[in-house]
């Protein structure tokens, strides 16, 4: 499909959507050709694939010579004018996290009839890729990625900017082993409780790293990506998730319940410090967990030391 280029993107403070219907073309992403030029402005250089949002793209800015990400919403979240609403709202926060440990968001682009979110560009795989199933991750390796994640977290917490989704997809890392966090708040853009099943029925936020508070629709703060994380390490230091299942209301409901095999009895080799910290944050009462990255970061400090000796 050809592409024709239109005046270029609209600004964060514009009202994205209220020109937008179903029945429009909109942009397939998915369509998007290396070379092409979008909005007079974005070389498409190549894809990158499909998240949860729609398609990554990676386009050179040719106002500034710059590689940058462009995330198009899906067609039918990209016609919902209420929901563009809530992405800029989203964005707007999002904007104020300035870490190295943290992916830097630009802005929310009108481009032809699609809507796209621009971000830095870090040429990295995510964490996913480093946690093959059933075995467990160098146990010092992953400790020093958790530190850097702990560390970008708290910038954002200190501005008051809860993840919702944080999941090893959300990590992404450098060959020379940088540590950047993806996607702050997007979840939030979707849905206001960030965790109710959709119109169409699709669960929003991920069942494997989803807090208690979140599967009840209660509030949420800081200690929901705390618990977020603490379901990650226990599958970085066992090789599988705590809480498993074909259905994901069961795995809702296993969270609930908080019934976890100890780590330990999966992994035999994993130090029993480092068991006590990964349950904390992984405690099915708030108040029972980490209160802080900080806190938890700290707690971890000992255990990185141990092994540079």
């Amino acid at each position: 499909s050809t592409m024709v280029s239109t005046p270029g993107p609209e600004r964060s403070g514009s009202d994205p959507g209220s020109d937008i219907s179903v029945a429009e073309a909109i942009v397939d992403a998915t369509a998007l050709v290396p070379g092409i030029v979008l909005a007079e402005r974005y070389r498409v250089v190549r894809q990158i694939g499909q998240g949860g949002f729609g398609t990554v793209v990676l386009v050179e800015d040719t106002m500034v010579s710059e590689q940058l990400i462009l995330k198009f919403l899906n067609p039918h979240m990209a016609a919902d004018t209420h929901m563009n609403k809530r992405f800029i709202h989203e964005l707007r926060y999002a904007r104020r996290v300035t870490h190295e440990n943290v992916i830097r968001i630009h802005d929310f682009l009108r481009i032809e009839k699609a809507y796209a979110i621009s971000m830095e560009y870090f040429s990295s795989h995510s964490l996913s890729a480093e946690m093959p199933r059933h075995t467990p991750m160098d146990p010092q390796r992953a400790l020093r990625i958790l530190w850097y994640i702990c560390r970008g977290m708290h910038a954002a917490h200190q501005v008051k900017i809860i993840h919702r989704d944080l999941k090893p997809p959300n990590v992404l890392i450098s060959d020379a082993g940088v540590v950047k966090i993806v996607d702050f708040g997007l979840a939030a853009a979707v849905s206001d409780t960030a965790t109710r099943l959709t119109r169409t029925g699709a669960l929003l936020g991920t069942p494997l790293y989803m807090a208690p508070e979140q599967v009840q629709n209660c509030k949420i703060d800081i200690r929901t990506d705390i618990y977020s994380l603490g379901i990650m390490m226990y599958e970085m230091f066992t090789g599988r998730p705590p809480y498993c299942g074909n259905n994901p209301m069961a795995i809702l409901y296993q969270h609930l319940e908080g019934k976890a095999t100890p780590p330990r009895e999966l992994n035999a080799a994993l130090a029993p410090e480092l068991e006590a910290i990964v349950l904390k944050a992984m405690a099915i009462d708030p108040a029972q967990r980490f209160q802080s990255m900080e806190a938890l970061s700290k707690s971890l400090v000992p255990l990185l030391k141990q092994s540079t000796r």
